[in-house]
């Protein structure tokens, strides 16, 4: 059986910013160094909410049998920021951080479908 859940917030004040934890990051250091790249969004951190989206595949699997990297490098970066989560067949996503003016351009689709990865996302409510 298939199935797909998508997530959307809109509106004047909502922002958000995105990062690819590609399936080549395979040590504690090099998913830190991703992540930490969320931090040039400057989001604010109050009222933003985390969100991790990974592979089935990755976790423990992907650190040499070490667990929770992706979300302790998460947690150590932004502290004060909720993160909820879960692992799915699939993931849909891209890096996406906004630093000036942004404007939408059309992108391939194949281009924002991965697998072995994990999709980090900050959004700020406003």
């Amino acid at each position: 059986s298939f199935g797909a859940v998508g997530l959307t917030f809109s509106g004047s004040k909502i922002q958000g910013a995105s990062v690819l934890v590609d399936q080549d990051v395979s040590t504690p250091k090099a998913a830190e160094a991703t992540i930490q790249r969320l931090k040039a969004a400057n989001i604010p951190e109050k009222n933003t909410m985390g969100f991790m989206f990974a592979c089935v595949g990755r976790g423990h699997n992907s650190y040499n049998n070490v667990r929770n990297v992706e979300a302790s490098a998460f947690r150590k970066i932004f502290p004060n920021i909720p993160l909820l989560g879960f692992f799915g067949n699939g993931e849909i996503g891209c890096d996406r951080i906004v630093k000036e003016n942004y404007t939408l351009s059309e992108t391939d689709a194949d281009g924002l479908q991965h697998s072995f990865t994990t999709v980090m996302s900050l959004v700020h409510f406003g």
